[in-house]
């Protein structure tokens, strides 16, 4: 969960630069430290500035230790988080 905090203040500061200035930041650096103190060192985000999307992975405790990708909707702090099958196929 400390995962999804850190990239919903990510995104957040993303929806107040786009709502300052009428567009998407070109890119998250531009955010400090107007916007955020600092980026978030974990998880790694990563950022579309096309639609304000972001994205990162984590990997799960025991006992589901997958790979999990999550993917914003937009630039909204909505989440679609899946397992990454990592298993040979």
């Amino acid at each position: 969960m400390e995962q999804r905090r850190e990239a919903n203040a990510v995104m957040e500061a993303v929806q107040s630069y786009d709502h300052a200035t009428g567009a998407f930041p070109r890119d998250l650096n531009i955010l400090v430290p107007v916007y955020l103190a600092s980026l978030p060192e974990n998880p790694r985000l990563q950022y579309d500035a096309r639609d304000g999307s972001l994205s990162y992975q984590y990997r799960g405790s025991w006992p589901q230790l997958q790979l999990v990708n999550c993917l914003s909707e937009g630039d909204t702090t909505i989440w679609k988080c899946s397992e990454i099958n990592t298993k040979p196929g």
